[in-house]
């Protein structure tokens, strides 16, 4: 029979594994919310980085990092997703209409390649092929580049050629 301190000794490791769950405390939720305010507010800024949010925040690097750990997005996940809102807001807005470098400059795009990377890689769309007007009806997404269909297998191309007709 284990002695009460054998059993102290097997219970001190597990508690030591056990940690509070991070977003039950609200000064944490509050500090998370406050730091997409600041992403939100500051998302045009091409030069935004973590290191950026915290300082504006009076907190440090790691301890930004660590609001964020059990998060499914980092905070320059969270500044990538801001800059891409805004694009895709700018792209809608037919002020902006066949000016992508507007765009990318408003968005916090260094350069229209980089709006042209993020908003492909989201939407499948090239940022021209997203502008749309009033009257068009939105582009609808189509294969990438670099797309080469397969057929099924024991198909040839003249069999399913045939059956499309």
């Amino acid at each position: 029979m284990p002695t009460p301190a054998a059993v102290r000794l097997h219970e001190r490791p597990v508690a030591a594994h056990l940690r509070p769950l991070p977003a039950r405390d609200p000064s944490r939720a509050a500090l998370r919310a406050r730091v997409l305010e600041v992403i939100a507010a500051e998302a045009a800024n091409p030069h935004l980085t973590p290191a950026d949010v915290a300082a504006a925040l009076g907190i440090t690097d790691r301890t930004l990092a660590r609001l964020f750990e059990h998060a499914p997005r980092s905070v320059a996940g969270h500044i990538a997703q801001a800059r891409l809102d805004l694009a895709l807001e700018h792209l809608d807005d037919a002020r902006f209409s066949g000016d992508l470098d507007v765009v990318a400059r408003r968005s916090g795009y260094s350069s229209v390649a980089d709006l042209d990377r993020a908003v492909l890689a989201s939407t499948g769309l090239t940022p021209a092929d997203h502008q749309t007007d009033a009257d068009d009806e939105p582009p609808v997404a189509g294969p990438r580049r670099g797309y080469r269909p397969t057929l099924p297998r024991g198909r040839r191309a003249r069999d399913v050629v045939a059956l499309l007709r």
